[in-house]
């Protein structure tokens, strides 16, 4: 896996589903963006799904593991909450990490 440090051209990306078709994304699992690499993604960026449920937050962290020109498989490191598809994630500039 090539690790890139590089800031990508979009800020956000869109959870598209699971890579097994679950309903809720939990640590562990692998998911698929909407964006990939026309989009500036690349192996090793880490991103951050943050959202509210009935007034409580939800927070994830899933690293690119692959990015095709369109997509990319990425896995949840952790989370607060399930994700689901449709959750939007933002790119965590790597001094952020």
């Amino acid at each position: 896996m090539k690790k890139t440090t590089a800031e990508p051209p979009v800020s956000t990306a869109r959870v598209v589903g699971g890579l097994y078709k679950q309903h809720y994304l939990a640590p562990q699992d692998w998911l698929v963006l909407d964006r990939g690499t026309r989009d500036g993604l690349a192996a090793g960026q880490r991103w951050r799904i943050d959202r509210n449920v009935l007034g409580q937050p939800v927070v994830a962290e899933v690293e690119v593991h692959q990015a095709a020109m369109h997509l990319s498989l990425a896995r949840v490191l952790s989370g607060e909450g399930p994700i689901q598809t449709g959750d939007v994630a933002q790119w965590i500039p790597s001094h952020e990490k």
